[in-house]
């Protein structure tokens, strides 16, 4: 696989010739992946200049890869995409409209590519929350929503104002309904469900967590993780294989992968605030702060610790 991760796939020009690259990359021909080096020589180096393009665009088209082996795609339509820009509607053009679910985590991502070019014009998870992914009818039509999201189609994540438009209204009610399921995908009905003053929708032995980063205070993911039946792991990083991706070059491929201890809910007999032990695997280069709603800050490393509802995650 010619894929976009830390330690797989970083070409290089080998030391001894201009004419040969050098890359780690997983070796398909075996019983089962196995990591290998490699090494490419070309009979000329125009030659080798080809190949590196090549190479690294075929990386590039990994990650614009809009499905991945465990999410499927449960809702396609037909709609037209317009951006809030200096408060005027811009359209972006007539493409299709896609809600993929994460089968592992429950977590659903919209997507829409442009019908021609089949360019990636918007991405985001499709969240519970008080101001995000709440859909609004526009003003002047009865076959248009719109919403804010943390758009991640471009190379650095902004929240957005979007606006979504259809052939007509029964479209646009099916995509409401549609849209309103991804929401829910990846709750438990079997657990009585509560809300936190946070904005997390939360079931009984789960923890909400924020992603925040470090060069850009406005940014925010929000997930939560459930203990027991569909207990949940997710991935943080800047591949889009991810759970959750974030586009900055300071952060890995992958990063950091967080999932619930078995059983392991727990209450404080001084303030009654439910403890959640969070099994953590730090897999980045420069590391993961974990601030916790007190205040305190702990570097993240592989450890097993205590954390309350609310926790944030601060990345490079």
């Amino acid at each position: 696989y010619i894929e976009d991760r830390d330690g797989c796939c970083v070409i290089k020009q080998n030391a001894n010739s201009k004419r040969c690259w050098n890359w780690s990359g997983l070796d398909l021909c075996g019983d089962s992946p196995k990591l290998q080096a490699f090494a490419l020589k070309f009979d000329t180096p125009s030659d080798a200049v080809v190949f590196r393009a090549a190479f690294l665009q075929a990386k590039d088209l990994t990650a614009q890869a809009e499905g991945f082996p465990d999410e499927h795609e449960f809702y396609e339509q037909r709609g037209m995409l317009c951006r809030l820009e200096d408060d005027q509607w811009c359209s972006k053009g007539w493409g299709e409209v896609k809600l993929m679910r994460h089968a592992r985590t429950g977590v659903s991502r919209f997507l829409f590519r442009k019908e021609k070019t089949k360019e990636l014009t918007a991405c985001h998870q499709v969240l519970d929350h008080p101001e995000l992914c709440k859909l609004r009818p526009h003003v002047a039509t009865d076959d248009c929503w719109t919403w804010t999201a943390h758009d991640t189609s471009r190379p650095e994540p902004r929240k957005e104002r979007v606006a979504l438009k259809f052939g007509g209204p029964k479209a646009s009610t099916e995509f409401k309904v549609a849209f309103e399921r991804g929401k829910k995908l990846a709750l438990d009905d079997e657990h009585s469900a509560n809300r936190s003053s946070s904005g997390f929708e939360v079931v009984k032995g789960s923890i909400g967590l924020i992603i925040s980063r470090s060069d850009s205070p406005g940014y925010q993911e929000h997930f939560v993780l459930r203990s027991g039946l569909g207990a949940r792991t997710v991935c943080i990083g800047r591949s889009p294989s991810n759970d959750i991706t974030i586009r900055s070059s300071n952060v890995s491929a992958m990063h950091v992968e967080i999932a619930l201890s078995d059983d392991a809910v727990s209450r404080d007999a001084l303030s009654g605030k439910q403890h959640v032990l969070l099994r953590v695997r730090d897999l980045s280069t420069n590391g993961t702060t974990i601030k916790f709603p007190s205040g305190e800050e702990r570097t993240l490393k592989k450890a097993e610790f205590a954390a309350p509802h609310g926790t944030v995650l601060l990345v490079p």
